[in-house]
């Protein structure tokens, strides 16, 4: 599925493939300024496997932002659900809708394929959740608890 968008300069999201991984590794660098562990090649090559859930933003030929997802039922005991696993918006581009542009794709996807939630986790101090706020997100019927060894 492809769509078209403009976004200030002409955005137009479309679903990822193996050639978007160094760009998703650079925006991800750029984003945490070093080479983030949780995210490389291989886990990349596991969300393409569904490239109806894994969007890119584009601008110029050059990928700007992506957003990678899945469908999973069994944690928790829960029901299935749509997961927002990872978003990376260039610095540059921050602030100028593209997020936004990834999360209606998405969306628009989880809705086509029958999903009925979706669901983001983030640490609850992360700036990332006033963005998924500001887009209708609410605390679900999660609860982390942890114990350091």
């Amino acid at each position: 599925m492809e769509r078209s968008l403009e976004i200030n300069d002409n955005v137009r999201i479309r679903p990822l493939s193996k050639e978007d991984i160094p760009s998703i590794l650079e925006i991800d660098g750029k984003i945490t300024a070093a080479s983030r562990s949780s995210l490389d090649r291989e886990k990349i090559n596991y969300y393409l496997r569904n490239p109806n859930l894994c969007w890119g933003a584009e601008a110029s030929g050059c990928l700007i932002g992506f957003m990678l997802g899945d469908i999973r039922g069994w944690e928790f005991g829960l029901s299935e659900a749509g997961w927002i696993e990872i978003l990376g918006v260039d610095p540059s581009r921050q602030r100028k809708g593209v997020g936004r542009a990834l999360l209606t794709a998405m969306i628009d996807e989880f809705k086509n394929l029958g999903v009925k939630t979706v669901r983001v986790v983030a640490r609850w101090y992360d700036p990332i959740l006033s963005f998924f706020r500001a887009e209708g997100f609410e605390h679900g019927e999660l609860l982390s608890v942890q114990k350091d060894l």
